[in-house]
């Protein structure tokens, strides 16, 4: 799956960044999948840490140092960037902070930058200057959203997916029926949250924890259910690549027609269910591809430093503004490969040598 899943990543640069020269899933959809391959993920390593002490320990080497090291390349830049020129990049709402912004509102956003734990209540809360902290059911109303003062925006369903992590050793002694039952439920509180509230705008379509703790949970399902699933009978001689062809059919299908089917957040909603049939299969044909490790390796570092390589791509891009997607995709591929290399890459070498390597 670790071709989908560098897909996916790209899926999000595109929407940040402008169009690519083919169709792809919105950074919505994209999001989503990336939660529910999680929980595949998560159910299907967890029986590998002897307690859960060894399992948060291998999640948190997974994601921090790789991301404080981006944090800072980014904060330095900006910085750099702001005292020479004026251009302050991923700081671009700091400099007037504490004149638009509430001291409570600049404090927690701040500190979610840097634990990122929170990052997405930051996406739920409001507070100009002057006001009380305060829930907002649409962001993009709000003059100072709170979420401009995160360095990497993005990170947001980092801090939904570190949520996610304290609860699967939980999760995992659960039965299937159970985790079902979690899932389904989750899905009945949305729905009725857009049908009953009218709640379908950012950030309530896709963000909201109880909402996506749903898609994960479906996760674990699928990979209990369809963990014996071996490689499709008729593509076992050419695995991967009929793997790869594969998600690209499902992709091709979904990114041409899902805004004819349906209305976002629906078409969102729909897809996941039909991700979780495909995902089993995907996963045995290509588990044992060191190829399409290495892709799904480089998924993380793409989603994570595409936020800093788009203004560069905007500006190299100048006025002509197609190729400002295909711009950000180059440079952010040559950072997450620059990243992998000498962060990821010896971090998951210690994570082995450790023992806790999944």
């Amino acid at each position: 799956m670790g071709a989908l899943r560098l897909y996916l990543a790209l899926c999000v640069v595109a929407e940040h960044s402008g169009a690519f020269p083919f169709p792809t899933h919105s950074g919505t959809q994209a999001v989503q999948l990336f939660f529910l391959i999680s929980g595949f993920h998560m159910s299907l390593v967890q029986d590998r840490y002897p307690s859960a002490a060894s399992f948060w320990r291998s999640r948190f080497l997974r994601i921090y140092p790789v991301t404080w090291v981006a944090l800072g390349v980014g904060f330095f830049a900006s910085l750099g960037s702001g005292i020479l020129w004026g251009r302050w990049i991923l700081l671009h709402d700091w400099p007037g902070a504490l004149h638009h912004y509430g001291m409570a509102g600049a404090v927690l956003a701040g500190a979610s930058n840097f634990t990122l734990f929170f990052q997405d209540w930051v996406m739920f809360l409001s507070q100009d200057a002057g006001q009380a902290l305060h829930f907002t059911s649409d962001f993009f109303q709000d003059p100072h959203p709170l979420y401009k003062l995160l360095l990497f925006p993005q990170m947001w369903s980092v801090g939904l997916e570190l949520t996610f992590y304290l609860l699967v050793p939980i999760l995992w002694r659960k039965s299937t029926p159970w985790i079902l039952g979690l899932a389904a439920s989750c899905t009945c509180l949305r729905v009725a949250t857009y049908l009953g509230m009218g709640w379908t705008t950012d950030p309530w379509d896709y963000r909201f924890f109880p909402f996506e703790l749903g898609v994960f949970a479906l996760g674990m399902a699928c990979q209990r259910l369809g963990g014996r699933v071996g490689p499709l009978p008729w593509a076992s001689r050419f695995a991967p690549r009929t793997a790869v062809l594969v998600a690209l059919f499902v992709v091709a299908g979904w990114a041409q027609h899902r805004a004819e089917l349906l209305a976002s957040p629906w078409a969102d909603l729909a897809a996941i269910p039909a991700w979780a049939g495909v995902l089993p299969f995907l996963f045995a044909t290509t588990r044992n591809c060191p190829k399409d490790r290495f892709l799904g390796d480089l998924s993380f570092p793409v989603y994570l430093v595409h936020m800093l390589a788009i203004p560069l791509a905007l500006h190299m891009a100048g006025s002509v503004r197609t190729l400002a997607g295909p711009l950000s995709a180059a440079i952010t591929l040559v950072l997450a490969l620059a990243l992998w290399r000498w962060v990821e890459r010896p971090m998951d070498r210690f994570r082995h040598r450790s023992g806790l390597r999944s």
